[in-house]
């Protein structure tokens, strides 16, 4: 349960995005494949 305190988990699913071991976006809840698909994206191009 650490890890839902130390990251504000609030629904489940819930996916974290980490660059470089820090937290950069999350999403909980069943989301659409649109959204998920979305949210991979405008993390990915963050890593660039």
């Amino acid at each position: 349960m650490k890890i839902v305190g130390d990251y504000h988990v609030c629904g489940f699913p819930a996916v974290i995005t980490f660059i470089k071991n820090k937290e950069v976006d999350h999403i909980h809840s069943v989301q659409s494949h649109d959204f998920i698909r979305c949210f991979i994206d405008k993390n990915l191009a963050k890593f660039k």
